[in-house]
């Protein structure tokens, strides 16, 4: 599926919130006391949920299930809400107007994901999945992948803005791997702390599945603390993840002055296998 615009985020929480103000405007009460509309806060929430979850963007998925969450809540109050019936002249053409706007809203965002599936039945969303779609490769590095409107580029980590530091040759970006996983390159020597330094595996939203260390092997009768690289090897283990197969392995300088000017890290996107 094609990336959603910014803008388009934008837009859709500015109608939401629009969306909200307007109808808590209109509605009154049977006692005529301002009252927020709890069922259109309720039917709102049912509508954003699946299109975030369909479009893959959290932002709206996070909207609908609070929104769900408050018109559950105060299920009780629905009764207390004017029915159209109830309603003025002025409030319907509002209320068509932004019911007219969220229509037009949804056409769109369902016309998006119609376009993002292709024949094959895979959402294009990123590199990985416009691969996986058959679409064309362009061998560079990072590789860059097409499918005739949208274009990505496979996300390596950072490995370029550290390779003058740390070099990881066991693992490659984007590589599949399994538990145990061996961890073998070299560093430079500021890179460890006594002979080592601390590896974290993380899961597709950044949780941390498993962490560990690796350790430095100089050569015969050499020290680690050099401004040369020095080998290292290590294993970590762990257990797959259930829901999505991306991760990030991630390479810690080890730093004991705690300063943040001293932290570095190497970052290489992983699938589980």
């Amino acid at each position: 599926m094609q990336q959603t615009p910014t803008i388009l985020i934008g837009i859709i929480i500015g109608l939401t919130l629009l969306f909200l103000i307007i109808f808590s405007y209109l509605t009154k009460g049977k006692d005529n006391n301002s009252s927020h509309n709890y069922k259109s806060i309720f039917v709102i929430g049912l509508t954003w949920l699946p299109i975030g979850v369909a479009i893959d963007v959290v932002t709206f998925s996070i909207i609908g299930l609070i929104f769900l969450i408050i018109g559950v809540a105060n299920k009780d109050k629905w009764g207390n809400e004017r029915k159209w019936s109830e309603l003025d002249t002025k409030s319907r053409v509002i209320k068509l107007i932004v019911l007219g706007l969220g229509i037009i809203l949804l056409l769109y965002v369902g016309i998006l994901y119609i376009k993002s599936v292709n024949k094959s039945g895979i959402i294009i969303k990123d590199f990985n999945s416009c691969m996986e779609a058959g679409n064309p490769i362009m061998e560079s590095y990072p590789r860059q992948c097409s499918d005739g409107e949208n274009h990505f580029v496979e996300n390596i980590g950072n490995i370029f803005e550290v390779q003058n530091l740390i070099e990881l040759n066991s693992v490659r970006p984007n590589d599949k791997i399994s538990s145990p996983l061996v961890l073998e390159g070299q560093a430079v020597g500021s890179w460890y702390f006594e002979g080592s330094f601390p590896v974290v595996l993380t899961d597709w939203d950044g949780l941390i599945i498993a962490e560990g260390y690796v350790t430095a092997h100089p050569p015969a009768g050499e020290d680690w603390m050099t401004e040369d690289f020095v080998q290292f090897k290590g294993e970590l283990e762990f257990e797959k993840p259930d829901f999505d197969n991306r991760g990030t392995l991630i390479l810690r300088k080890d730093n004991p002055s705690g300063l943040p000017e001293h932290d570095n890290v190497l970052e290489i996107p992983v699938l589980f296998e």
